[in-house]
Formats: structure tokens, C-alpha cells, sequence
């Protein structure tokens, strides 16, 4: 296990070199031991993203900020423990300003190396619900406050303050979100994540392409999954984060597993498809 000191410059390291960062969820400390197991190969991945979605689902709870933040740093110390990347922390809507400072300071003394506020208000609907969603966004001008607000409680410029900007998912336009942006930089914000809910990257290519501040671009596309991290690059996209595909790919092979199991009366003909146990007995030491 990294020391913090050790750990929370790694994103900005890999920022100031060529090539795409490419992010994957761990919510968990045996998910984030699957991804380590990587970190030796020809092809890895280079950061950890702490979702707030799968974290929360893992432990049966709805993803609407109801896990509170002690019991999240619990998952990161987990997760945390069995991995030497960079953590990029999901922290919802930040809470209030006192609460942010706390958490900035909890999370940077961890040794996480970046936090991502959206720019939604009220009671959390998560970005990808197929209801209505009745969330509002955030003013420009209190969000800046948050941004200031992690700018001035950091103690190291190694810890980067993300602004996710949720303009496209609530039925805004590039304009309207290239604005935030230009504010949101100014305000301090290190990274710019631009999310978007349709099955085609459109918008976050029109958002890249009238993009112009020198601050990297983060997406996550989860709805626009053809989209290759080549293409990402191409268009400008810096960090691309598979947000919640481990524990998507664990949820359907549980089904199955269980399935057979009741089809058969045995698990002999789901075995094959199992890891052994001491696999998962080495996985985690």
C-alpha cells in the first residue's frame, strides 16, 4: 500500500504525459484487486474511480448521496489497500461547504489524488435514470464556491478538483455548458468532466470541439459505449472512466450463476465458469 504522499501526485503525473487515462470503478477491496492484477500487463489501467452508483448498490442501498461519508471512507481504505492507483473520489454534490472541507481534507490525507463535484442541487437522482428526473442544476456562481471552496482547503495542488458539469443530462445546451466551463476554470477546477446520457457521442464531442481552456477533459461513457478511447483521444478527451462496469459485468454473472444452480440441482454445469477457490484466496492477500 502506497504511502499518501506517494499516491496523490500519480494522476497529475499521468496528466502531464501523452496518452489517455484509462479509469475503471472499484467498489470494492476484491474489484480493486481484479484491476491490480493488471497493473503488471502490456495494456492496464491507470486509476481508480470511487463511484458513488456501485458503491452504494454493492451494499444495497439507492444511489441518492444515503451512504454517508465515514461509511464511504471505509470503502476507500478497502479499496485503497489492495491497489497502488490513483483514486479519483465521486462525491456527489459535495454536501455544504463546511462538509466539503472536511471531506477534501480526509481525502487528500488518504492520499486520493482527485475529487469530482457535479453541478446538480437537492435530492440526488443519479444522472442515468430513465425517469423523470427532477433534479436542478446548481447557479453558476454557488458551485464556483464549491470549486473555491476545495481550492482553499487543500493543502498540495497534487490533490485536483474536478467539476462535472450535468448541463446535457438535464436537458441543457453546449452553450450553456461551455459557459460553465470557462467560469468553472477560472474558479479553479483542475479537470472538466462533461457527462452526457445519450447512446451517441455527440454531445461531448460538440462540447469538445467549442472547448478552448487548457484545463483536460474528463468523460464517462457509459450510454455511449462504442465510442474507443482512440476516438476519445482524437477529440480531445484526456481521462475516459468506465464508471460501473465491474460490478455491472459481477450483477449478470451472479444471475446466471444462481440460475444454473437452480436449472441443474448442482453447480456442475456453472463450475467451468467459476473461479476456484484458490484463485480467489490469492487474489486477495
Amino acid at each position: 500500500m502506497l504511502l499518501p504522499e506517494k499516491r496523490r501526485p500519480l494522476l497529475k503525473k499521468l496528466i502531464n504525459s501523452s496518452g489517455i487515462i484509462r479509469t475503471i470503478e472499484a467498489h470494492n477491496a476484491i474489484s480493486a484487486s481484479v484491476v491490480e492484477s493488471f497493473n503488471q500487463s502490456d495494456k492496464n489501467f491507470h486509476a481508480l474511480w470511487i463511484s458513488s452508483l456501485t458503491e452504494t448498490a454493492s451494499r444495497g442501498y439507492a444511489d441518492n448521496e444515503y451512504l454517508n461519508m465515514p461509511s464511504r471512507m471505509q470503502t476507500l481504505t478497502e479499496v485503497m489497500s489492495q491497489s497502488s492507483l490513483p483514486i479519483i473520489f465521486d462525491a456527489d454534490s459535495g454536501s455544504f461547504n463546511e462538509h466539503l472541507a472536511r471531506t477534501v481534507t480526509q481525502l487528500e490525507n488518504q492520499g486520493v489524488s482527485a475529487i469530482v463535484l457535479e453541478d446538480k442541487e437537492g435530492f440526488k437522482v443519479n444522472s442515468l435514470t430513465e425517469q423523470d428526473n427532477p433534479q436542478r442544476q446548481i447557479s453558476t456562481e454557488a458551485f464556483c464556491q464549491k470549486i473555491k471552496t476545495v481550492c482553499q482547503t487543500r493543502r498540495s495542488h497534487d490533490f485536483l478538483m474536478v467539476a462535472r458539469i450535468e448541463t446535457y443530462t438535464l436537458g441543457g445546451k453546449t452553450a450553456d455548458a461551455i459557459k460553465r466551463a470557462q467560469a468553472y476554470v477560472q474558479a479553479g477546477a483542475d479537470i472538466i468532466m462533461i457527462h452526457s446520457k445519450e447512446n451517441t457521442p455527440d454531445q461531448v464531442k460538440d462540447f469538445a470541439q467549442n472547448y478552448h481552456e487548457k484545463v483536460p477533459l474528463m468523460i464517462v461513457p457509459s450510454t455511449y459505449f462504442k465510442y474507443s478511447e482512440d476516438e476519445a483521444q482524437k477529440d480531445g478527451f484526456k481521462i475516459v472512466i468506465y464508471a460501473n462496469h465491474l460490478l455491472r459485468a459481477a450483477h449478470k454473472a451472479m444471475i446466471k450463476c444462481a440460475e444454473g444452480i437452480l436449472k441443474n440441482g448442482s453447480a456442475e454445469k456453472i463450475h467451468p465458469e467459476l473461479s476456484s477457490v484458490k484463485d480467489m484466496l490469492n487474489l486477495v492477500k
